[in-house]
């Protein structure tokens, strides 16, 4: 896999035990590819060159979960930063799609509100949420994922598996009415907040 490296400029300072790093990046003139890009800050140990990743603190993990940090780079393409599964700081560059709205947000902190009050009704449920790529389709290994567990898993067990699908995909009629027994439409914001489990293909 290559691997594309954009380097900026940064200013180190220490206070107590910490490092503070700013740096300032102007993403609208960089030739960015539509990927996940990782930040480091490059320094040397031992003589050699050594990566440090730098991680987000708890609490910036709460503002990125309840502001909006998206930039447009240009009228097609957004950037924003985001959190990885170990906590380290990374960005997303992509196309813009009609879910990037101000009005999306405030669904999502909407159905973030619900899910709090209610978590301990929903805790106990162990969601499950499989869907294909951007929910718009039915044809996949995630569909036919979704199938096998409504034909061969027992009621109890199945009861809180959800196939997440736009209700404009073409596949909406056809492939969902055949597999369920009901159709369900409601905030996917809000049942995403509530899942245990989530299976993308």
């Amino acid at each position: 896999m290559e691997t594309i490296d954009y380097p900026f400029e940064y200013k180190v300072t220490r206070s107590g035990d910490h490092y503070i790093i700013d740096a300032q990046i102007d993403m609208s003139v960089l030739s960015l590819e539509e990927l996940f890009w990782d930040v480091f800050a490059v320094t040397e140990k031992n003589g050699e060159e050594v990566r440090v990743s730098a991680y987000w603190s708890r609490w910036q993990r709460l503002k990125l979960l309840l502001m909006n940090y998206q930039c447009d780079v240009d009228k097609e393409h957004i950037i924003f930063p985001y959190s990885t599964i170990t906590c380290k700081m990374a960005f997303t560059y992509r196309t813009r799609s009609k879910y990037d709205g101000f009005d999306v947000k405030i669904k999502e902190l909407a159905a973030f509100g619900v899910y709090t009050l209610l978590l301990p009704y929903w805790k106990k449920k162990r969601v499950w949420l499989v869907f294909e790529k951007f929910c718009s389709m039915a044809q996949d290994n995630g569909y036919y994922f979704f199938k096998y567990c409504m034909e061969q898993l027992p009621k109890e067990k199945k009861k809180h598996i959800y196939y997440i699908l736009d209700t404009d995909s073409a596949d909406y009629d056809e492939a969902i009415w055949k597999t369920c027994d009901s159709i369900y439409e409601f905030s996917t914001y809000f049942i995403f907040t509530c899942c245990q489990f989530i299976y993308s293909f």
